[in-house]
């Protein structure tokens, strides 16, 4: 068999080890690129088995976070960087366009 793809964690309840398996599974029959498995696997496991649906703004904690995008990279090569780029530049823009978008409210409130 081959050498797993995906960690394992101690803490990992019943509910996030059935589904890495799974992906797992997938990643190496080539049903699903190895990469992809990964991130699913990382999400499943931050979202801990709650069994809610996954948000953007999950996937920018993910790829935020310098530590989970290492634990990422060891496990398999992937576009990690390309998301971690994009990532950084819409959490800017949406900055930018915040306090372009009260700048203007501060100006039209001041006018008489």
């Amino acid at each position: 068999m081959p050498e797993p793809i995906l960690r394992r964690v101690a803490t990992d309840n019943d509910y996030v080890k059935k589904r890495v398996d799974v992906l797992e599974r997938w990643a190496q029959s080539g049903e699903m690129e190895p990469w992809k498995a990964v991130l699913m696997a990382e999400l499943i496991r931050k979202e801990g088995g709650r069994g809610v649906s996954m948000t953007d703004k999950d996937f920018e904690e993910l790829f935020m976070s310098e530590e989970m995008v290492e634990i990422m990279r060891a496990q398999v090569d992937g576009p990690w960087m390309v998301y971690v780029e994009q990532t950084f530049s819409e959490r800017s823009n949406n900055f930018v366009m915040g306090f372009l978008g009260q700048l203007e409210d501060a100006a039209s409130s001041a006018k008489p």
